[in-house]
């Protein structure tokens, strides 16, 4: 199925010795596993205030933290990084979540909310496939080591925003909040639904034998982060075009179907189709919202194949590979839901399936997925798992 994960008390000796080896001793330091975040619905539709379904999956950072005078010292990766007392770290521009991390804790510097120093060691056992739901886990793990040791004080609401705007500096509007929210505050075995818009938020409990299985085919996507600017600045273009018939629209969490579809003469057919499916994933996510509060889950796990044509034929980020995944997974009946894993570096996507299927929906894609260009299946299951978590 897969290689056997790291759960919290492997993850804490590790970290345990990473940080002796490394600062000497081990004398009050705090010991947190942050899992990394997904979403199920919403794809897309944040930077139009859109309404997403998110939730948190036991594929965990681990970060030792102590606070100290006036030094910084993070060491991730094995590798060390230090930062001055006033001015912090120097920026990063490796393409890794350290750089990240390093904007973050500058701009805590530069806001005047850091209050001491720090000696921090992270590992980072996450699956790659999560993608931006790893940065997520990262900074959310981080920052909440810095509140359970009294070096910054700042409610959730107050990390959550501080997070994601320092995100945004670095990605761009396609940071997503709930992606943010639920590695810090998800709650154990529940869906996380999040209106970007409003902030309300509500969690539903799902069935504890629900298992999250990931089919990863290893392959990169082609442009990723530019796909997403591109399809961003065409909603923008699109919302700019009707506003000429409408005054005072934001967004597209303002437009309706029939209205887009009267004005249809007016956008090209590329900036039509990206408005349309904002539109039609903010319907697909209420009635979700529905189904969820009436325990229809079944109905909800068929919205997860529903935003995945929506995705591939309006939105054009699906692939072949992709498409080809979850047509198979319907076909096996062993899965409840099936779409692509978006914000993430692979080409690849998740299956809601109970765990007395996992065996057998595994066995059947490994026999019925055709390989498409070259690509290899790798197929994961993991839980659902509540936010930041201190393990000592």
């Amino acid at each position: 199925m897969s290689p056997k994960k790291k759960y919290g008390s492997e993850i804490q000796n590790l970290l345990q010795n990473g940080f002796l080896d490394n600062f000497g001793d081990i004398d009050n330091v705090k010991f947190l596993l942050s899992p990394s975040s997904i979403i199920l619905l919403g794809d897309h539709t944040q930077y139009n205030d859109g309404i997403l379904i998110s939730s948190a999956v036991n594929s965990y950072v681990g970060i030792a933290y102590r606070k100290v005078k006036n030094s910084y010292t993070i060491i991730y990766d094995g590798k060390v990084y230090k930062g001055e007392p006033i001015t912090g770290f120097k920026p990063s521009d490796e393409n890794a979540p350290i750089r990240s991390l390093i904007n973050i804790v500058n701009n805590l510097i530069k806001e005047n909310h850091l209050l001491c120093g720090f000696e921090c060691y992270i590992i980072n056992q996450t699956s790659k496939v999560f993608g931006l739901g790893n940065h997520a886990a990262i900074a959310m793990g981080f920052l909440k080591a810095l509140v359970l040791s009294s070096c910054i004080k700042l409610s959730n609401e107050a990390l959550l925003e501080f997070a994601v705007n320092s995100e945004a500096e670095i990605f761009g509007p396609v940071v997503c909040k709930p992606l943010y929210y639920s590695s810090l505050a998800q709650r154990p075995s529940t869906l996380l639904y999040y209106d970007t818009r409003t902030e309300y938020k509500k969690y539903f409990p799902i069935e504890k034998n629900l298992r999250l299985v990931v089919c990863n085919t290893l392959q990169e996507k082609d442009n990723f982060h530019q796909n997403c600017k591109d399809r961003i600045l065409e909603c923008e273009v699109g919302v700019k075009s009707l506003r000429l018939y409408i005054w005072g629209i934001k967004n597209l969490r303002d437009v309706e179907e029939n209205f887009l579809q009267r004005h249809i003469h007016i956008l090209p057919k590329r900036l039509y189709t990206r408005c349309l499916y904002n539109i039609v994933e903010r319907k697909i996510v209420e009635e979700a919202y529905k189904d969820l509060k009436n325990n229809r889950f079944n109905n909800f796990g068929k919205k997860l194949n529903q935003t995945h044509k929506k995705l591939s034929e309006l939105y054009e980020i699906s692939s072949s590979a992709m498409d080809l995944l979850v047509s198979t997974a319907e076909e096996s009946k062993l899965s409840t839901g099936s779409k692509m894993l978006s914000c993430s570096y692979h080409d690849s996507t998740i299956n809601l399936v109970l765990q007395k299927n996992t065996d057998k929906f595994t066995s059947y894609m490994d026999s019925n997925f055709k390989p498409v260009n070259g690509t290899k299946l790798q197929i994961e299951n993991y839980l659902f798992s509540e936010g930041v978590r201190q393990i000592n």
